[in-house]
């Protein structure tokens, strides 16, 4: 699902857990523990979605972009 909104006065696009595991070629669940401050893998520089009023979680296209964009490159050996 991908859906646009204003938020903070801009036209943004917005994804859908799908959508996030794509970009980041992460699994639901490390995504989720991602934002967990009690996991070990927490990161506090991954994304938080938005609270659009949905049942759903949504997170803003640019932060996911950027978060991937940002992330240090593995080695191929």
């Amino acid at each position: 699902m991908q859906a646009v909104m204003q938020i903070d006065d801009k036209l943004q696009l917005l994804i859908d857990i799908d959508d996030v595991i794509a970009f980041t070629r992460l699994g639901k669940a490390t995504i989720y523990r991602k934002m967990q401050k009690k996991s070990k893998l927490y990161d506090a520089s991954f994304p938080r979605p938005v609270d659009v009023g949905v049942k759903s979680n949504l997170w803003r296209y640019e932060d996911i972009k950027a978060w991937v964009s940002n992330r240090p490159m593995r080695s191929a050996a």
